[in-house]
């Protein structure tokens, strides 16, 4: 099975449906990230390695990631081991990762001869409202945490519309219709047909 990687807003059930899917689907993992971050109560068992400034900055003057970036006051990156591993492994792995990181993604997989192991998929916003509502009622994050997150993420839907690695859209895009069982249906659905 190929890495499936799951994008969109902060709001949209990223971590939702993939914690679904490592229940329903045997042998799936997470693609593990590394962050600066502190623990969220919602963040999946292993998805995170979390380390100080002073490590990641350190592992980055080391060339140990495939990519990095910077969302909000914390950063977030891929070891190259790690992801290596998961391309090469037969079992599902899973990464919530931002769309400006993608083209790195299938660039490397594309390197690495593991081109056709990688699969896109865009969990399109509901708009601002709703996901506003997600954030603060929710998950109790604070209005201007919320607010701040909406407005970075705003580009995002554009972003993965023009997102294409050798001519094609690299994304399976999944509307939002504020129903997250639909949205895991339809996820859980393209994962498990036959590669």
């Amino acid at each position: 099975m190929p890495l499936i990687t799951l994008t969109g807003s902060s709001g949209v059930g990223k971590t939702t449906i993939m914690k679904r899917l490592l229940r329903e689907i045997p042998d799936a993992r997470l693609l593990r990230s590394v962050t600066t971050r502190e623990r969220r109560p919602s963040d999946a068992e292993g998805e995170y390695l979390y380390v100080t400034e002073a490590d990641f900055l350190l592992r980055q003057e080391r060339d140990e990631f495939a990519w990095d970036a910077e969302f909000g006051s914390a950063r977030y990156g891929t070891l190259k081991s790690d992801l290596r591993l998961a391309l090469a492994s037969d079992e599902p792995h899973f990464a919530a990762i931002v769309p400006t990181i993608i083209p790195a993604l299938h660039a490397f997989a594309s390197v690495e001869v593991y081109a056709t192991r990688v699969r896109s998929i865009y969990l399109k916003s509901p708009g601002a409202d709703i996901l506003f509502r997600r954030l603060t009622v929710d998950r109790g994050e604070p209005i201007a945490a919320a607010e701040a997150k909406i407005k970075e993420c705003a580009e995002w839907d554009k972003i993965a519309f023009d997102t294409t690695h050798v001519g094609r859209s690299v994304y399976l895009f999944i509307p939002d219709p504020d129903d997250l069982d639909v949205k895991y249906r339809k996820v859980r659905d393209y994962v498990l047909r036959p590669w």
